[in-house]
This record gives structure tokens, sequence and C-alpha cells, in this order.
């Protein structure tokens, strides 16, 4: 991961997968269903790692996110 992606990541709330599931009050595999969708992104972290910017899933979702 370069310093870029680092001080981005930073900046802003991440979440992994099960704790975002947990956060919206859908199962894990809707999550996954949507991320494959293309409802919303995520990045890679590294091979096990997968996080989601909260806010731009929340906007994706519900619209603007104040």
């Amino acid at each position: 991961m370069s310093i870029e992606q680092f001080e981005t990541i930073k900046e802003k709330k991440f979440m992994r997968a099960k704790e975002l599931a947990k956060h919206l009050g859908i199962g894990l595999s809707t999550l996954w269903l949507w991320n494959k969708q293309g409802k919303f992104t995520s990045i890679k972290v590294s091979e096990k790692v997968t996080l989601f910017n909260v806010a731009d899933v929340e906007k994706a979702l519900f619209g603007e996110v104040k």
C-alpha cells in the first residue's frame, strides 16, 4: 500500500464487511451481493482484508449523508 492510499484511508471512516453489515442491519451475504452488483465499491487492502468507505456506501444506498 502506498503512502497516498494510507493517508486516504486514515482520513476516511472505513469498515470491514462484517462490521458494515451489522452497522447497516443487513446480512453479510447481502453486502457482498450489492458490492458484486456494483452498488458501491470496496478497497482490497490485502489478500484477506477488504474495506468499505462507510460514507460512500451510505450515500449509494440512502442518498446524501449529512
